[in-house]
C-alpha cells in the first residue's frame, strides 16, 4: 500500500509570490485579502479538497499523511506517492510545475496558467483585485508526473483561487469526469505524464462543474 502525502498552503505565507499583499480596507473584500491574509492562510478550499481525496483514499484502503509544506522537507517527498494541493501558495506546487508545459506565472495583480508553448497567452488569468463575489470564472491545473528529482509520483491540484482548486478536487473524486476525460485522450495515457487545464463558473461564492479546455500528454 503506497502512502502518500497531502501538502497544502502553509501556515504563513512565505513565498515571493505573495510578498505584496495589499492592506485590508473597508470597502469590498477581493481575492487577495480572502486567500493570503490572516486567517485565510489555511483556506477553507484546500481543506475541502483534501478531504475529497482522503475520502476517495479511504474507500480504496489506501494509507496517507496529510502535512503542511512548511514542515515537508525533500526527504518527505521521497517516502512515497505525493499529492501537492494548492497553487501560488504552495511552494513545492510552484517548483515542480515551473519547468513544464503549463504552470502558475504572476504579473502583478493577474494571475494565469501559462502555456509555454503558447507565452503569448494570458486569457486563463484572474485578476487578484477583483471582489471575490464579483470572480465568476476560474481556472485549475492538475499535473500528474513521475518527478525526476525525487523518483516519485506526484499529482499537482491547484486553482488560480480557491474555487479552481475545489473544481479540481470534484474532477478528480468524479469518476464521471475522469470518464470523460479518457474518451478524448491518447492511447496509453494512464502510464504516461499528463497535465489538464480546467475552468469552472463561479457563481455568487460558489464554483461550478469544472471543464477541461486543454491538455498535454507525455
Amino acid at each position: 500500500m503506497g502512502q502518500r502525502e497531502f501538502l497544502g498552503s502553509g501556515p504563513e505565507p512565505g513565498q515571493s509570490f505573495l510578498t505584496d499583499l495589499p492592506v485590508p480596507s473597508s470597502g469590498p473584500v477581493t481575492l487577495f485579502q480572502l486567500y493570503y491574509m490572516g486567517s485565510q492562510n489555511l483556506s477553507l478550499p484546500d481543506v475541502t479538497t483534501v478531504a475529497r481525496l482522503v475520502a476517495l483514499l479511504q474507500t480504496k484502503g489506501k494509507g496517507f499523511r496529510v502535512r503542511g509544506q512548511l514542515s515537508t522537507g525533500f526527504a518527505d517527498l521521497r517516502d512515497g506517492p505525493v499529492v501537492l494541493v494548492g497553487g501560488f501558495d504552495n511552494d513545492w506546487t510552484m517548483r515542480l510545475t515551473g519547468p513544464m508545459r503549463f504552470s502558475f506565472e504572476r504579473d502583478h495583480d493577474t494571475f494565469w496558467i501559462k502555456d509555454r508553448q503558447n507565452p503569448s497567452r494570458k486569457d486563463r488569468a484572474v485578476n487578484y483585485r477583483t471582489p471575490y463575489l464579483s470572480l465568476t470564472e476560474d481556472y485549475a491545473l492538475i499535473t500528474r508526473t513521475l518527478d525526476p528529482t525525487t523518483a516519485r509520483m506526484v499529482v499537482v491540484i491547484g486553482g488560480l483561487t480557491g474555487y479552481g482548486t475545489m473544481a479540481a478536487g470534484e474532477f478528480l473524486t468524479d469518476p464521471a469526469y475522469l470518464e470523460a476525460m479518457a474518451k478524448g485522450a491518447p492511447a496509453g495515457w494512464e502510464r504516461k505524464n499528463i497535465q489538464l487545464v480546467l475552468t469552472a463558473n463561479v457563481i455568487h461564492g460558489a464554483s461550478g462543474p469544472p471543464r477541461v479546455v486543454d491538455r498535454y500528454v507525455w
